[in-house]
């Protein structure tokens, strides 16, 4: 359920920090009164819309046919009296809650484009603008501060979407580190806006701090001094830290005390500097480890000799098994080798292959004993029957053959 509502959530801040200046602007022109009510009015409005949306899809028109019933009679009993501000703040809120309910039905972190969410950026640019004129000057500061809050909502939102985009499955990885980073970003971005207010406020707590420690030791050491009445009447009127001075003899508990917070605090600031030169030590043996890495790969690039590497996309192994053959083929069909010179088998075989260039046509599907059985080569039967079984033994059978054999069917085929 949280994975369906968190989205439909994110997507109703979206829209209500998007439509904020609509609702404010007339409020501050026609009732400056109620200000807060209608910043608080979109809320409603958006609640009701995503309940309704989380409806059956049959009644869901229904269901926000009643709200808007609703929020018009909500608008009436809050702004009646200023009939204009009542009309322009529902016709607002019907807007929202029209544009809201589709959103709904859309896939999780998919409600809005981006182009939907740049005419909001619009809106507030506008809204800045506005906000110069002195009718407008009660919601100049809200205004700004609500669209920084916007912008920070649309780069969150920009930054999912274009991850999403790429790869929905590989992304949550990268999505938590991209968040991470850009909340870092944003919280820089806020404090160099506010500079100034920063720095007054680090200044006012560091002041807070040091007296605040400087009336703690006052209070330790008026625990170790008697002082005359006199002299305590003085020090309230003056309100200065004189009475620290030597106006009594300290008794030998204060003497004692005082050599005792000198050596606690001599043994602290001796921790102290023994912690931060051993962290200082460990800074320095992490950066010179680095710097002997760099000046390691330095040397290992200067040292290195250029080599340039290229690929081809021709095998030139291919290239040369495929020239072999070719002109293994042309040898054999141009330069054969003498009918002495080849073996029984050999010869018969030749005779195959050369009555294979009779004809015109050959059907390479079929065998060799097929294509001299079927009266192709225009042969005697008698012939082709005798050629057959010698060319069969004589390709696929170790049995030898005789050489008058093979003499005497090249005679009879005519070769």
């Amino acid at each position: 359920m949280s994975k369906r509502v968190l989205p439909k959530a994110y997507a109703a801040l979206l829209l209500y920090l998007a439509a904020l200046p609509l609702f404010l602007l007339p409020a501050a022109a026609l009732t400056p009164g109620k200000l807060w009510l209608a910043a608080v009015l979109p809320v409603p409005a958006l609640l009701l819309t995503g309940c309704a949306g989380m409806l059956q899809a049959k009644r869901r028109a229904v269901a926000l046919l009643v709200i808007i019933l609703v929020m018009a009679a909500g608008c009436a009993a809050l702004f009646l009296p200023e009939l204009l501000a009542a009309g322009l703040l529902f016709f607002f809120c019907l807007l929202v809650m029209l544009l809201f309910m589709p959103a709904m039905a859309r896939p999780a972190h998919q409600e809005w484009t981006m182009s939907q969410l740049g005419i909001g950026v619009v809106l507030h640019i506008a809204a800045q603008i506005a906000k110069t004129f002195d009718i407008f000057a009660a919601i100049a500061v809200p205004l700004t501060w609500i669209f920084a809050a916007y912008m920070v909502a649309v780069l969150f939102q920009f930054n999912r979407g274009v991850l999403m985009s790429n790869s929905p499955a590989s992304c949550k990885p990268l999505l938590s580190k991209n968040r991470q980073l850009l909340v870092v970003i944003c919280l820089l971005a806020l404090l160099l806006a506010n500079l100034k207010p920063v720095i007054t406020a680090v200044r006012n707590a560091i002041t807070w701090v040091i007296t605040a420690i400087a009336q703690v030791i006052v209070w330790i050491a008026s625990l170790f001094y008697t002082q005359s009445s006199d002299v305590a009447v003085t020090q309230e009127s003056n309100g200065s830290l004189d009475f620290l001075a030597e106006s009594s003899e300290p008794g030998l508990f204060a003497r004692i005390m005082e050599i005792v917070l000198f050596v606690i605090a001599g043994l602290a600031v001796a921790g102290l500097l023994f912690l931060a030169l051993r962290h200082l030590y460990r800074l320095l043996k992490k950066a010179f480890r680095i710097l002997l890495n760099h000046l390691q790969e330095y040397r290992q690039r200067i040292a290195a000799d250029y080599v340039d590497q290229s690929e081809s996309l021709l095998d030139w192994g291919e290239l040369r098994k495929t020239a072999q053959n070719r002109f293994d083929r042309f040898k054999r069909r141009h330069m054969p080798t003498s009918w002495d010179k080849l073996t029984p088998a050999q010869r018969v075989r030749r005779v195959y292959q050369l009555l294979l260039r009779r004809p015109d046509m050959q059907n390479p599907a079929l065998t060799a004993r097929e294509t001299l059985l079927g009266g192709t080569l225009k042969l005697p039967p008698d012939t082709a029957a005798g050629l057959a079984a010698l060319y069969d033994q004589a390709r696929y059978s170790d049995h030898p053959i005789e050489a008058r054999d093979a003499d005497q069917i090249r005679k009879q085929a005519g070769i």
